[in-house]
């Protein structure tokens, strides 16, 4: 792979600058009521500039979104081609997901997309879900393999712990009683039991 121009760097910096600022404003105020022209004032770009990196409001929403789940599907993919026990691979799988989920610019996106993102967006968006559930999926079955996990459907089972899991982010606030580590310490020992075994016996 070639190496990155400066001026490419530079430019995918101040990209990455603009969607963080706007997930912000996001958060705070809601997709709806945040205009380009806020999001351009608050890092003291003209709009005719923020355009140099982002196509629309809609665009920027839709980058995001796929910064995270494309995070979660490396992630999970490396857990599965580790040679971790699978007790281990679980566990890291569950708290990488809530971990990434928690996070402000994820949590705007997150929360947004099923409202706001355009129809011609969201292949891309299902696509890269498809390849996190398969993760989860190959996950479990390992489990069953290795005689650790018990449920009677194991594809409901995959489907149960990826709702719960993607629910997170229209429920946790920073300002919460739980920090992030906190819930996903819940989280895992509530999909452990779920599969049929006591994440608390699990060994680390």
């Amino acid at each position: 792979m070639p190496e990155m121009s400066f001026r490419q760097q530079r430019y995918n910096e101040k990209q990455q600058q603009i969607l963080e600022n706007a997930a912000q404003l996001f958060a705070q105020k809601g997709f709806g009521e945040v205009s380009l022209e806020e999001i351009a004032a608050k890092l003291q770009l003209s709009k005719a500039s923020l355009y140099h990196y982002i196509k629309s409001k809609d665009d920027i929403l839709f980058q995001l979104h796929m910064q995270a789940m494309t995070e979660s599907a490396d992630a999970l993919q490396k857990v599965v081609d580790s040679e971790a026990p699978i007790v281990e691979k679980l566990r890291k799988a569950i708290r990488t997901l809530v971990l990434i989920a928690t996070r402000n610019e994820v949590l705007a996106s997150y929360r947004m997309e099923s409202r706001f993102l355009p129809k011609k967006m969201r292949p891309q968006v299902v696509e890269k879900r498809d390849q996190i559930l398969e993760c989860i999926q190959q996950l479990i079955r390992e489990g069953q393999e290795a005689g650790l996990v018990h449920c009677k459907d194991w594809r409901i089972s995959a489907f149960a712990a990826m709702g719960a899991m993607n629910w997170v982010p229209m429920w946790y606030t920073p300002s919460g009683r739980l920090s992030p580590k906190e819930i996903a310490d819940v989280m895992e020992e509530f999909i452990f039991r779920g599969f049929g075994f006591n994440a608390d016996s699990a060994p680390e």
